[in-house]
């Protein structure tokens, strides 16, 4: 007897989870199917999750176990995630500022590729050159 224990504390799978389209969070290979977000934390960046990397970093700060390269190293991912969770919202729209600053030639000349996950559990790549 096999117990598979798959899922997920987060959001789903958009590019702007605050705004939910879609009840696929995780898909389950083993079981051939898909797991719904539990949405205890909203989306990856939102302020839950940066509350959660604040006290992990905490407990492993307080552990007699870490040096001070650890302690340091912990420190600045801490740092690093909190610049994420202020930024996370405004990331879609710097990609479409960025975008658009980008050179049309230069895009038309780059491929497009396409992923998805399909129902069945395969994973399929489309790479489409202009």
């Amino acid at each position: 007897m096999q117990i598979y224990l798959t899922t997920t504390i987060a959001g789903s799978v958009e590019p702007e989870p605050w705004d939910p389209t879609t009840e696929r969070a995780v898909y389950n290979h083993a079981l051939g199917g898909w797991h719904r977000p539990r949405r205890l934390v909203r989306y990856s960046g939102a302020p839950e999750d940066g509350l959660i990397a604040i006290g992990f970093t905490a407990v492993a700060l307080l552990a007699p176990a870490t040096g001070p390269m650890a302690d340091a190293a912990l420190l600045w991912l801490a740092v690093v995630a909190g610049a994420y969770v202020l930024a996370r919202k405004r990331l879609p729209a710097l990609r479409r500022r960025l975008a658009a600053l980008v050179p049309a030639r230069l895009v038309a000349s780059l491929p497009t590729v396409r992923v998805e996950e399909t129902d069945g559990g395969a994973t399929r790549v489309a790479v489409q050159w202009h």
